[in-house]
């Protein structure tokens, strides 16, 4: 349609927008695509921040999902360095800098911003996040000049900085709430492996650890936290740990305040269907901040490239009017020293976890199953494992557990 005058909005320049336009552009919707980010940035990739960018091996110019030519050859209208401010339903606008922006139909991809620490010294030079490009550039010129790093949180943004903290030379020490590391979004067996692999590496690990201040004169110098134990008494012991810097990973919040504030439905994110709608027929969201349907793990909101891919691609089949539900495999991975983490399926509802010992050093794989029926796999150093663990998830096939848990029988020749 050479002559098509709708105006499609997008609010959020991440990995999920980049997408849409793509698949919007591929689609043949060849109206205006305007494009609106809070960064000055381009979109760009999230995982490498915390893993080669930090490290140094990892150019900025590669962060980026696509170069400005993309955007020019699309005619892509790029507002970047500006928060959209507020949502008009009716009079189907968006706010940026005091103006409206009209709209046919608008997208919701505003992913995520990092919980911020609420405790007395937050405030310290010192005390850093990871989640842009600016806090990594923030974080990256105080690292040669420290010897001590604590990092807050042990899920794996908390996990990989600690391990580029410590091959940077650093004396590292994270701290975690629960009583395993990566709590939330890994297995029992998955997170064992990983702290062992840490502490080898000479990583100290704290588990039950409550950060109680950060402490400093004008810049971080000590962390004071408390190690709580119940077991039928409260036991508190509050210990001292010397830093030169402090690294917060204590997870992320969806930002769906302009969605709410619109009266839109919000609870863990904006809550859409499966072709990504909002109750409102020209209101759409994706990515980091949609809370979804997604059998067989029930209703959820995922923070992961793959799905920030997948459900932008699903999102412009609904703005296109060619709806198709969003029901991809959940993947996702990790780098930490030596080991990459991959993982498919979710680790949510478990009864049965499986060990399958790998073929090298530091490698294998964990089978998670909920009633004999297979939902996750997690590999580390062992691609093989899963390659064929995704495949089967995909296909809705349950590898025999006793078979996958005995190496000498090849995986090709699993029954299923």
């Amino acid at each position: 349609m050479a002559d098509d005058t709708r105006t499609f909005v997008i609010i959020g320049a991440g990995h999920a927008s980049a997408q849409l336009c793509e698949s919007l552009r591929r689609g043949g919707f060849a109206g205006r695509i305007v494009l609106i980010g809070e960064e000055t940035w381009l979109p760009y990739q999230r995982p490498p921040l915390s893993k080669a960018y930090l490290l140094g091996d990892f150019a900025r110019e590669r962060l980026f999902v696509k170069p400005q030519s993309f955007y020019d050859d699309n005619r892509i209208e790029l507002h970047l360095g500006y928060p959209a401010t507020a949502i008009d339903r009716t009079a189907q606008t968006v706010t940026v800098q005091g103006a409206a922006i009209s709209y046919d139909k608008l997208a919701l991809l505003t992913g995520t911003r990092v919980r911020k620490l609420d405790c007395p010294g937050a405030h310290l030079a010192g005390v850093h996040y990871v989640r842009g490009i600016d806090d990594i550039d923030g974080l990256e010129p105080a690292i040669p000049t420290a010897k001590t790093a604590v990092v807050i949180g042990g899920g794996y943004i908390g996990l990989e900085a600690a391990a580029v903290l410590r091959k940077k030379g650093l004396e590292v020490t994270v701290l975690h709430r629960s009583a395993r590391l990566l709590s939330r979004v890994a297995s029992a067996a998955t997170a064992a492996f990983m702290q062992k692999l840490h502490e080898e590496e000479g990583v100290h690990i704290r588990l039950n650890q409550t950060v109680r201040s950060i402490e400093g004169a004008g810049k971080v110098e000590r962390v004071e936290i408390e190690r709580v134990v119940v077991d039928h008494v409260a036991h508190t012991n509050r210990i001292e740990v010397p830093a030169d810097l402090v690294v917060a990973g204590i997870g992320v919040l969806p930002n769906q305040r302009l969605a709410s504030d619109a009266g839109l439905p919000t609870e863990d994110g904006i809550v859409v269907d499966a072709m990504c709608r909002t109750e409102d027929p020209n209101i759409f969201a994706a990515g980091d901040v949609a809370e979804h349907p997604h059998p067989p793990y029930g209703t959820l909101r995922l923070e992961s490239v793959q799905n920030a891919l997948d459900q932008a691609k699903a999102c412009a089949s609904a703005m296109l009017d060619t709806p198709e539900p969003y029901a991809a495999t959940p993947w996702f991975w990790s780098d930490q020293f030596d080991v990459k983490f991959q993982s498919a399926g979710l680790p949510q509802g478990y009864t049965t976890e499986v060990w399958r010992a790998g073929d090298k050093p530091r490698s294998g794989s964990n089978w998670l199953y909920a009633d004999g029926r297979l939902i996750c796999v997690e590999a580390m150093n062992d691609p093989r494992a899963y390659m064929m663990g995704k495949r089967w998830l995909e296909a809705g096939a349950s590898p025999n557990p006793t078979q996958i848990a005995d190496p000498a029988i090849a995986l090709k020749e699993v029954e299923t």
